[in-house]
This record gives structure tokens, sequence and C-alpha cells, in this order.
């Protein structure tokens, strides 16, 4: 049983009650959209800035003409990848969620305040125990949210993505890899994975982190073991 460094149940209720809260204003909002993949990710290793994205099939195509455009003017740009649009939230225009996600900012906070590893700057072994269950607590509220059916049910399911990141991070090829595989059904993670894999350029990374993985991967692992039943 791993020690729990914050109230894991209540901050994975904040990211489920946060996602559900961001992602159903979007729907009213763009009522006619078509949305195909959900993420709640965090920035620079800090375990309590996430927030909450999201991309539909009219944004994306949108993003792929817009940049096809700007390269078509510059030729030494070559051609787009539209897997990187695909899968690359960066660019999509459906982010936000930062406000929804303030309950979840605080249990983290708070948690850090008792820790006695206060690095400036994070690294592999910072707040190893601290970071995994933050980053699990990510995944495990969406996952919670899907077992409502909030992402829908059967055929209207297999459409849709869903994943946890961390930008900025050596961390972010297998969190990214690994959350699609635990948070969808099989043949839609195996579909994400080839497009994913085209478009993100992260396979030397995601292979080193297989062959030397790190404390956090290794503790998030554990954590799978103990939660997702």
């Amino acid at each position: 049983m791993v020690e729990e460094r914050f109230d894991f149940a209540e901050a994975r209720r904040f990211v489920k009650e946060g996602a559900k809260a961001f992602f159903t204003r979007m729907h009213e909002k763009h009522p006619d959209e078509t949305f195909y993949v959900y993420v709640a990710y965090g920035t620079d290793d800090d375990p309590k800035l996430v927030t909450l994205t999201a991309n539909s099939e009219g944004g994306y195509t949108r993003v792929v003409e817009k940049y096809r455009a700007r390269y078509a003017e510059d030729p030494r740009r070559g051609e787009v990848n539209p897997n990187y649009f695909r899968w690359g939230f960066p660019e999509w225009g459906y982010g936000g969620g930062a406000q929804d996600m303030d309950p979840f900012y605080e249990i983290i906070a708070k948690a850090e305040e008792n820790e006695e590893d206060d690095d400036e700057f994070p690294g592999p072994d910072t707040n190893v125990e601290l970071r995994s269950q933050a980053y699990a607590a990510m995944m495990l509220g969406l996952w919670d949210l899907d077992r409502e059916g909030f992402f829908g049910t059967g055929e209207a399911r297999d459409k849709v993505v869903l994943y946890c990141s961390m930008l900025d991070s050596e961390e972010t090829a297998w969190f990214e890899s690994e959350t699609a595989r635990l948070l969808n059904p099989p043949h839609v993670f195996d579909r994400f994975f080839v497009e994913w894999s085209a478009g993100m350029g992260m396979a030397k990374d995601l292979e080193r982190s297989r062959e030397n993985p790190s404390s956090i991967r290794k503790a998030f692992f554990e954590l799978m073991k103990q939660y997702m039943k």
C-alpha cells in the first residue's frame, strides 16, 4: 500500500468534477462541433499546474489548412504533418479549464508545503511520491468520468480518445502513451498510437523510458496496481 501524500480520493474527485464542468461548457458553447479527444495536462513537472483541453474534427481540419497555407508560402518548410496537429494539443483551439482545476491545485499545493524536497526546478527524482500520485489522480479522474458515460458509450465512445500529458518534461512520452493505453479501449488506443507515433516524434523518448524507466514512471504504475480496479 502506497502512503498517500494528500487525500488521493478527493484529488481524483476534483479532477473528475473539474473536467466535467469544463467539457460540459465547451460542448454547450460549440454544439455543432464533433469532439474527438480530451486531455488533462500539466506543465514543467509541476504536479499542481493542471489544466484541460480538447479538439474537434472541425478544429483539426481548420488548423491543418491554416498551416498548409503558411507552408505553401515558404517551400523550405516542407510538408505539414497532419498527425502532429491531430494529437499535438498546443495547437488546438479549445484549451482552458484552469479555474475548474483550482481545488486540485490547492490540495497539491498544500501537500507541497509539507514536502522536504522543495527544489525550484524539479528533476527526475524530485518529490517522486507526490508527483506520481498527482499524475495518477489526473488520469483516474478522467477514468472515473468516462465510467459515468460522459464521453459516450459503444460506437460513440470508440470515436473518442482520452489521455494525459506533462508538457516540457522527461515524462511526456510515456505519460501520454501509457495514459492513452489505460484510458481507452484497446482498438481505440491502437489507432491513436499509430497516428501519435507518426506525428509527435517521441519514439526515441518512449523507447528510452521503457529501457530505463524513471522513478516517477515506476511509482505511477505501482499506483495503477493499487487504484485501477
